[in-house]
């Protein structure tokens, strides 16, 4: 996997040197076919996205789910009274996860927040994520990158492919849609 930083784009090479002899899938290189049937294998060019546009995608997010539990709490109590609230709290909890988690896995590898900024979640090949690696990443490797006091969130402003850890955890990149 390469890394090329340009003063306008940072773009990932998902293939190795064409000069070298290809390693095969079995060793844990991306490969993406041009077309459905093609035996033409092409280098992936993703463009990263900004650390800037990941933060912004996050602060969208972020306020949906928060609404989100407001609307659940005002509703809780309306319905139920306060009684109700404290059991109806651990699905607040759940909320949030889940949309991160759903959204990824069932929408493309978009969230609300990266729809409003240009950007996706890919695969090392370039693809969507499927529900399996968006668990891995929005549940277990958020889990884990808040856990230690945010580092692993933190950890984007210093990597040179702005993988958080639960990027990295799950093998995945935000990258800029092409509009």
């Amino acid at each position: 996997m390469k890394v090329n930083s340009s003063s306008e784009d940072t773009w990932v090479n998902t293939q190795s040197d064409t000069s070298a002899e290809q390693p095969s899938s079995e060793q844990g290189w991306s490969r993406f076919d041009a077309s459905v049937g093609s035996e033409d294998v092409q280098p992936v060019r993703l463009v990263l996205a900004s650390r800037w546009q990941r933060f912004g995608g996050y602060l969208v997010d972020s306020l949906f789910v928060f609404f989100c539990y407001v609307a659940l709490g005002v509703s809780t109590l309306l319905v139920g009274g306060a009684s109700w609230y404290a059991s109806v709290e651990l699905m607040a909890w759940l909320v949030g996860p889940l949309y991160w988690w759903l959204m990824t896995g069932l929408n493309g590898g978009r969230t609300l927040g990266k729809m409003a900024m240009g950007t996706k979640v890919v695969n090392e090949d370039g693809r969507a994520p499927s529900l399996l690696t968006a668990f891995m990443r929005e549940v277990i490797g958020k889990f884990v990158s808040a856990i230690v006091l945010g580092l692993g969130f933190i950890w984007i402003l210093f990597d040179s492919k702005f993988q958080g850890w639960h990027d990295k955890i799950a093998g995945t990149y935000v990258i800029r849609v092409e509009k």
